[in-house]
């Protein structure tokens, strides 16, 4: 289900009293922390969004030309990571293809996890070595990980809101009110 609730205000009371008494599930959302804040009060848990990441580094291969083939590895990684679970829902009734393709997803996180891992301790072992806004995006990756990697377990969960797609409707239908 998708749902929009337009308040004046961004703050985390919003959701939480949206979701109040609900106990158990997965909500899919951005980073917002007052989604955080909530999911933490309420005992939920939350599926973050790898469009919003693949945008974080999308913005720094245009913001800093000196990070554009870092920058765009990271991009294809994340590509590879939509490829491989498109190819595991394709084969969702075939439970022996669907595990291999759930191992490879694991493999490919794995690599990147270690590689997130490697270039943060790089970058503190050697200071300055990855630039500041290159560590702010890899610090996010870490810090939102296990949000970012629900879909796994969980195959019901796409990689992604669509919030662009169902933004577009729902300000097109307020514009018609």
């Amino acid at each position: 289900m998708i749902y929009f609730d337009l308040e004046p205000s961004r703050a985390a009371t919003v959701p939480q009293a949206h979701f109040k008494g609900l106990s158990d599930g997965i909500i899919v959302c951005d980073r917002y922390s007052a989604y955080q804040t909530m999911a933490r009060r309420l005992g939920l848990r939350l599926a973050f969004c790898w469009a919003h990441l693949r945008r974080d580094f999308l913005t720094l291969a245009l913001g800093y030309p000196q990070l554009l083939s870092w920058s765009l590895a990271w991009v294809e990684r994340i590509g590879t990571l939509y490829h491989l679970n498109a190819e595991r829902l394709a084969v969702r009734t075939d439970s022996a293809a669907f595990t291999l393709g759930t191992v490879a997803i694991e493999r490919h996180l794995q690599s990147m996890a270690e590689l997130r891992d490697a270039e943060l301790r790089d970058a503190e072992l050697r200071d300055g070595t990855l630039h500041p806004a290159a560590v702010k995006v890899m610090v996010s990756l870490r810090k939102h990980w296990l949000g970012l990697t629900v879909f796994v377990a969980h195959p019901e969960i796409n990689l992604d809101n669509c919030q662009q797609r169902f933004k577009t409707d729902t300000v097109s239908a307020l514009a018609a009110i």
